[in-house]
């Protein structure tokens, strides 16, 4: 098996057919990862009785796996359902769906293949779940952690709840730990310099979210046909020049969520030092999640490393949830007004906000 040469492993949602590949190296995982934990008698009875897929999780689409350089280096997964541990050979707990304002999802049935431990793989699939958790609106994880998952989980910000000993039904007496994590703010996710098969999904959100923001600002039939093929191919011409920076936001399992295109101000009177945000756009059902504030601080991030001084940008007038938000993040009006004439009847009145680029700890891709 080769262990590749890239410095983290890319996530997949587990489809039906990978059940039996992951199942194997399930298998192999604990048989090497168990060594003084479990007795090898007690790791055979996990494996034939707990350890393994549990395919309601596959189906449901919240079970991810973890490659590296097409080798699969982990598997693991979250669920909005009762049920807290075991495979589809004997699962623990009810199949009913949970609340997410007052239960915790759960996380589940995370291996690691025995040549990728120690190695982060465990993290990021633990923090993929937790921002997909997030995204579906739970503010807390909970698991049953075998005895080699304690460390993991424990220092990614679980505690103990009890201890647990589950008899199994050849009487092998298996100790887990049950473990649980609140989410009180959304956690750093998925967010990555987009690529060019990217351009698809911005276009698709891009026309969603004017669809939404300008409804009542600009007229109905504009905005009902918004062209998204056209902007596909100016998305594609965008992500490859060097004008702007585009980036995305993703949560496992549920695709693009946000993005933001930053790069140096177009305005005539632009000087050099002004850097300018030209999108920034989230889905419209996921506002208020954290997702643009996030994407507006990478672009500082950007404008800052590239040494702009000033970071711009241009809002409808009568935008005033945009407005706010930008005012919260410390942005303001300049004085300046422009006509933005979009097509024939559809024009925006747009004022634009400026504030000091403001240096912040460094996590751009």
């Amino acid at each position: 098996m080769s262990t590749g040469t890239t410095s983290a492993p890319t996530l997949r949602l587990a489809q039906p057919g990978d059940v039996e590949t992951l199942n194997r190296m399930i298998r192999e995982s604990a048989r090497a990862l168990s060594v003084g934990f479990y007795t090898p008698a007690q790791t055979e009875a996990a494996i034939r009785w707990v350890f393994g897929v549990d395919s309601v999780l596959v189906n449901d689409g919240t079970y991810f796996i973890a490659e590296w350089n097409g080798d699969i280096a982990g598997c693991g997964g979250w669920s909005r359902r009762r049920t807290l541990y075991g495979g589809d050979q004997r699962p623990v707990g009810g199949d009913d769906f949970l609340d997410p304002a007052t239960d915790a999802a759960k996380v589940r049935a995370f291996f690691v293949a025995p040549a990728f431990a120690r190695r982060g793989v465990g993290t990021i699939l633990l923090e993929s779940c937790a921002d997909a958790a997030w995204h579906a609106g739970f503010r807390a994880l909970e698991l049953m952690a075998t005895l080699p998952g304690v460390p993991l989980y424990a220092a990614r910000g679980f505690t103990p709840v009890e201890d647990v000993h589950d008899t199994l039904p050849d009487g092998t007496i298996l100790p887990f730990v049950r473990m649980r994590r609140a989410l009180a703010e959304a956690p750093r996710g998925r967010w990555r310099a987009a690529e060019r098969l990217d351009a698809a999904s911005i276009a698709r959100l891009h026309a969603t979210s004017w669809g939404t923001a300008y409804r009542g600002l600009l007229p109905d039939d504009f905005l009902d046909t918004l062209d998204v093929g056209a902007r596909t191919s100016r998305w594609e011409e965008v992500i490859a020049g060097d004008e702007m920076r585009v980036l995305v936001r993703e949560v496992t399992g549920a695709g693009l969520v946000a993005f933001c295109a930053v790069g140096a101000s177009r305005d005539d009177d632009a000087v050099a030092g002004v850097w300018e945000i030209h999108n920034l756009h989230a889905d419209p059902g996921v506002r208020g999640r954290g997702y643009g504030g996030e994407l507006f601080d990478e672009a500082m991030r950007l404008a800052s490393r590239a040494g702009a001084t000033q970071l711009t940008l241009w809002v409808a007038e009568e935008n005033a949830a945009a407005r706010d938000f930008y005012a919260r993040r410390g942005m303001a009006p300049d004085g300046a007004r422009q006509l933005h004439v979009l097509a024939p009847g559809a024009e925006l009145r747009e004022v634009r906000y400026r504030m000091p680029v403001v240096a912040r700890s460094d996590a751009t891709p």
